[in-house]
């Protein structure tokens, strides 16, 4: 996390939640832009294309946002995060990004609706911005050596239940049985 911080010109003291994907309705982009701005003491990295018929586009001080980031450098920025937005309107699936954020060791904000199992990495909300603004301060109220203890707890967990070792087994019990 510091080296990617360092790299990105990312204070380590500073709160930093990471979004990576183009900002739509689907992908709760009404709820990320009250997030932004509610939690003006939180810089809000967004990495994707900003669709502005779906979503209002706006100018805040705690935001950055770039359009397009190179595959092989993303790993620096999930990584420089301490949570990352990997909500979908849909849930039930993870999807890449937050499959991509634990595996870099970044617990993730999610919908209830994910159809995986449980763990302290992913924190669960329903669709309301007051109860996401709640479990972000929540996390941020644990000391750093437990946030520390989610992170590795996140990359644990991917390597678990989203590695191609996991699926792999899943994958040849389901078609050759």
């Amino acid at each position: 996390k510091s080296k990617s911080r360092k790299e990105l010109s990312i204070k380590n003291n500073e709160k930093v939640i990471v979004y990576i994907g183009r900002i739509t309705k689907r992908k709760g982009g009404e709820l990320l832009t009250h997030l932004i701005k509610t939690n003006p003491q939180i810089k809000f990295v967004l990495i994707g294309k900003w669709i502005e018929k779906e979503i209002k586009k706006f100018e805040s001080d705690n935001m950055i946002v770039i359009e397009k980031v190179p595959n092989d450098q993303l790993a620096k920025y999930y990584s420089s995060g301490d949570l990352v937005f990997a909500y979908h309107k849909q849930g039930c699936q993870m999807g890449i990004v937050g499959a991509e954020a634990l595996s870099c060791g970044v617990p993730i904000i999610h919908t209830k609706r994910i159809a995986f199992p449980d763990s302290k990495s992913i924190i669960k909300v329903s669709d309301s911005p007051e109860e996401i603004n709640k479990k972000i301060k929540e996390f941020f109220s644990h000391s750093q050596k437990e946030r520390t203890n989610l992170a590795k707890g996140s990359r644990e967990y991917a390597q678990k239940y989203l590695s191609d070792e996991f699926w792999k087994e899943r994958y040849l019990d389901f078609f050759l049985k």
